[in-house]
């Protein structure tokens, strides 16, 4: 269990998301720490994504003062975009290009963010998100969506449509994953994604961690992980009956597990998945409901 909640987790060309687009990865001109000039807040209401950016701009109200970050804050496909490295500037972070894509943010030992440009998979210590967008290069500067760097930054959000108005409020860096996760569940959790679906896609191994929480969830079984794995000596899942639940997960596996832990959800309601090509026509596949097919696996509610 030690090696599994030391072991440091780091993007990599084989572990990342696969990009949705294309973008370039020419370092982008270096920003400057914004100024915050006081202003009088209003009440924010929930916050929505405005439909279309006025001709003005989307203004940032952080903490009761006034953003003016060189790129201005931009809407596209419904989600609001800003500067990674003019906001990360605002909140005392340091950021550093790396040639692979990747944008590095740093607060002293507090904050390790890394950022893969064309992808919404984020790392925060030693943590695993996703974005609500993909992360983009516009006019040569990391834009990220403002709710994933709510989510790091633990800031309130609000949505002020007279004025345009994006207020955040708040400010505590994400807590580091040791601390996060309960040890026993990400060991269980990696460990039964591990023997299920090693050879699967990223999307593959969320999906088999989805089904045993959505367990613990549903009042028909245990509710903890380790329970819900062990459930009848190993009826439930193979691995348990032939020995394969104890062997050590993959980095891919641990990150999936967390990915799961921290809400990533492939096939919500799933209870049971099975590879129908080996197992045939089983008694999930007579009388469930099939929810998605993944890779090798097909799930059942």
């Amino acid at each position: 269990m030690a090696l599994l909640l030391c072991a440091v987790m780091t993007f990599s060309s084989a572990t990342v998301l696969a990009a949705e687009e294309t973008t370039s990865t020419t370092e982008p001109e270096a920003l400057e720490a914004q100024e915050l000039t006081e202003v009088n807040e209003t009440e924010p209401t929930e916050y929505t994504e405005p439909a279309e950016t006025v001709p003005e701009g989307v203004k940032l109200i952080l903490n009761g003062a006034a953003m003016a970050p060189a790129v201005n804050p931009t809407i596209f496909e419904g989600n609001t975009f800003v500067s990674l490295p003019a906001f990360a500037a605002a909140m005392g972070c340091q950021t550093e290009w790396a040639p692979n894509g990747i944008l590095t943010v740093t607060r002293g030992e507090e904050l390790h963010m890394e950022v893969l440009i064309g992808s919404d998979l984020v790392s925060v210590n030693d943590r695993f998100f996703y974005m609500p967008d993909i992360c983009r290069l516009m006019d040569r500067v990391p834009m990220v969506p403002i709710r994933g760097l709510a989510k790091v930054f633990s800031l309130a959000i609000g949505w002020d449509g007279p004025t345009q108005t994006v207020t955040l409020t708040g400010g505590e860096i994400l807590a580091w994953g040791e601390s996060f996760y309960n040890a026993d569940d990400l060991l269980w959790l990696s460990r039964i994604i591990h023997a299920e679906s090693r050879g699967e896609s990223l999307e593959g191994k969320i999906a088999v961690g989805n089904v045993v929480l959505n367990r613990v969830r549903s009042s028909r079984f245990p509710d903890t992980i380790y329970d819900v794995i062990f459930q009848g000596n190993g009826t439930q899942f193979s691995p348990v009956r032939s020995g394969k639940i104890y062997n050590e997960p993959t980095e891919e596996c641990i990150k999936a597990a967390k990915l799961c832990l921290e809400g990533a959800n492939e096939v919500e309601d799933a209870l049971y998945f099975l590879n129908v090509s080996i197992s045939g026509s089983s008694w999930a596949v007579k009388n469930r409901t099939l929810v998605a097919k993944i890779g090798c696996h097909s799930f059942f509610s």
